[in-house]
């Protein structure tokens, strides 16, 4: 039950963190057109969505519920 709600926290924290990087525009290029913040966002947002998955199935599982 504790580790479900520290995987929601840290997910939820990726997730606001990746939609930050996202909002800011100014940032070195990795390719052209290209930013690093996004780059970095779209990691963390990929990661976020990961992990609330993985929250989600564990909740919904009935058979490892006990």
């Amino acid at each position: 039950m504790l580790g479900q709600a520290l995987l929601t926290l840290i997910a939820g924290v990726l997730g606001i963190m990746g939609v930050i990087l996202l909002a800011f525009g100014n940032s070195a290029d990795v390719a052209p057109g290209l930013p690093l913040f996004h780059v970095i966002g779209y990691n963390l947002a990929g990661i976020a969505a990961v992990l609330m998955l993985r929250v989600l199935y564990l909740v919904f599982n009935t058979s490892t519920n006990h």
